[in-house]
């Protein structure tokens, strides 16, 4: 880990989900109707970038229930663990 000069101290550790959908209209509006349809608090406030070209849902999670991830690869997603740092004084 690169400390920049400051020791680093682990701050919280956090998971970014990616979920791709094909680049069509059609494909946008299903994948949304599937995550709203889910019930889940974190499949329901997943950000979009399909109006920049991005045909993916991108979750940030601090906990993965099993079943999201199992279904976020299934789909052709991808769970990555990521953590925030911050300075110690």
């Amino acid at each position: 880990m690169l400390s920049y000069g400051h020791k680093m101290t682990h701050k919280m550790e956090k998971y970014l989900i990616e979920v791709p959908h094909e680049a069509t209209k059609a494909a946008c509006v299903n994948a949304v109707r599937v995550f709203l349809q889910t019930g889940s608090h974190f499949l329901a406030n997943a950000d979009w970038g399909c109006h920049d070209g991005e045909h993916k849902a991108w979750l940030l999670v601090e906990r993965i229930p099993l079943s999201i991830g199992r279904k976020s690869r299934k789909c052709g997603g991808d769970v990555r663990w990521i953590s925030m740092v911050a300075p110690r004084a």
